[in-house]
């Protein structure tokens, strides 16, 4: 049961994941193209490449800064206005030295939760020359976040390392605090701690996993009742297994003890003939080796002794008789 929740939870940030970094590929390749200029480019035919992301939905838009100061979208140049080095984003790119992401945040004019993926490029000598930061909308992981299940059951979640819901399959929850929410509140820290697992809240039981390039938590809150029946219908099998071998072992001991005190009755009818002078009775019918079986063969053979010590008497008697005439 543990191993197959942790299953499904890795599945299912592998998902989130993937998303992400399909969705920062434009980041990367502006990034790399800027590499190639040496982040020196013509502004009008940066902006063109920075427009490429119109049509996508779930981007909101990417900008380019630099070591010289430049700082311009697809569609407006801020350069001088705004100093990249005050951004948040571009500490980030600068520091990690290679894709990274942004807390998750609203955005200031459309009030959207979305994240900034900030990419990195260097100059001809490998050094920083600048970063790439693209603004990603998560309304598209309510998709994902609905999707999660077990068996069909279950209500999925998506939590920021702050303790906010960034997703969930449950209507209205999505960009509320984890404090909100009785099964996930008082378990939080140890979910950021311990990063996967599972615990019981109530009536239900909450699994969780982190996604790797963001450290985000993905769950999902499963009944009791749906988790533990593999459990007990495997109780239910054991028991009734048991059961039928218990059954099985007293068929067999009354199976056997019913054998044994059938032959001891034919022995004791055999020596209750034998004691009345009856010495013609057929043999006992010996039908195994075991010591009831020895005991049946010398019965037989004591009669047959007996037969013959008769018999010898019988005759002589019949010679004293046949000498004294």
């Amino acid at each position: 049961m543990e191993s197959e929740l942790n299953e499904n939870m890795k599945k299912e940030a592998a998902k989130v994941d993937g998303w992400l970094r399909e969705k920062s590929t434009y980041a990367v390749g502006a990034a790399h193209l800027m590499a190639s200029f040496d982040g020196k480019a013509p502004v009008t035919d940066a902006q063109a490449m920075l427009r490429m992301v119109q049509d996508d939905k779930d981007i909101v838009g990417m900008v380019n800064a630099n070591e010289s100061g430049a700082f311009y979208s697809g569609k407006k140049d801020n350069t001088g206005k705004i100093n990249p080095q005050d951004r948040g984003w571009y500490k980030l790119a600068k520091s990690s030295g290679t894709l990274s992401f942004t807390d998750a945040y609203k955005d200031s004019t459309n009030g959207e939760l979305v994240v900034t993926a900030a990419v990195p490029y260097q100059d001809a000598g490998g050094n920083f020359r600048g970063a790439i930061c693209e603004d990603i909308r998560l309304g598209a992981l309510e998709e994902l976040v609905r999707a999660i299940d077990y068996h069909d059951q279950g209500s999925g979640f998506l939590l920021d390392p702050k303790g906010m819901i960034l997703a969930s399959a449950k209507e209205g929850e999505s960009m509320t605090q984890v404090s909100d929410n009785a099964a996930l509140k008082d378990h939080f820290s140890e979910m950021v701690q311990q990063e996967k697992g599972y615990y019981v809240s109530g009536d239900d039981v909450v699994s969780y996993t982190t996604v790797p390039t963001t450290g985000w938590i993905v769950g999902i809150i499963v009944p009791q009742s749906e988790v533990f029946a593999p459990v007990r219908h495997l109780r239910i099998t054991y028991g009734i297994l048991t059961l039928l071998g218990i059954a099985l072992i007293v068929f067999a001991c009354l199976r056997f003890s019913t054998a044994i005190v059938r032959r001891l009755d034919m022995l004791h009818a055999h020596a209750d003939e034998l004691a009345g002078g009856n010495l013609s009775q057929p043999e006992l019918v010996i039908d195994s080796r075991d010591e009831l079986g020895s005991l049946a063969a010398s019965f037989n053979r004591m009669t047959a002794s007996l037969n013959q010590l008769i018999t010898k008497i019988a005759a002589t008697s019949e010679q004293v008789a046949a000498a004294s005439e």
